[in-house]
């Protein structure tokens, strides 16, 4: 129970610029100009808060501009991944991570926000089945040339099936893309 006061109270804290800000419902154009970009994502999972079951992840993320939700004086990114834990158990995770945006210079950023995942699982203890959740994460970004960048990401995620709650460590590398045709040329 304290773990769970402790996580909406943090929730809250980092969601509580958003709520300050006007926000504007289907924008036609980010705040700011947010780029496009794909990464490369690898790190640790713990499942349950359990050291045994604490196992390696990699993946893939694309981060675009969220296009469902905006605010006036900081933008919105939308992050979407496919991510694979394997370690006793299996998941394959799909997550839709909206990030609000705090621009700490022209190259150095802060995102925090809210996830929604759908999990497909296989495990020893539990027959194949696809569990959701939410959760909260936060991440930081730092752009070393005008389309190369770095970051880190941490979140907790709640899914129906406590047994595969878990707390995520997550390293990224990637590239800003001004114009998805830019990837086939």
């Amino acid at each position: 129970m304290k773990k769970t006061v402790l996580s909406i109270m943090i929730l809250m804290g980092i969601t509580s610029p958003m709520v300050a800000e006007e926000l504007h419902l289907f924008p036609t154009q980010a705040t700011q100009e947010i780029s496009k970009g794909i990464a490369l994502i690898w790190g640790s999972e713990e499942l349950n808060q359990d050291k045994s079951y604490s196992g390696d992840i990699v993946g893939v993320e694309l981060s675009m501009p969220c296009r469902l939700l905006q605010g006036k004086q900081r933008p919105i990114r939308q992050q979407i991944s496919l991510s694979r834990y394997d370690h006793h158990d299996k998941l394959i995770t799909l997550g839709m991570n909206p990030h609000y945006i705090f621009q700490f210079t022209d190259q150095f950023q802060l995102g925090v926000g809210p996830s929604f995942e759908i999990s497909y699982v296989d495990s020893d203890n539990t027959s194949k089945d696809t569990l959701m959740g939410v959760g909260v994460s936060g991440s930081l970004e730092k752009e070393f040339t005008n389309h190369i960048f770095f970051g880190m990401e941490l979140g907790y995620t709640w899914l129906n099936d406590s047994d595969f709650q878990n707390f995520k460590a997550i390293g990224k590398i990637g590239y800003r893309i001004d114009n998805w045709n830019q990837l086939f040329k």
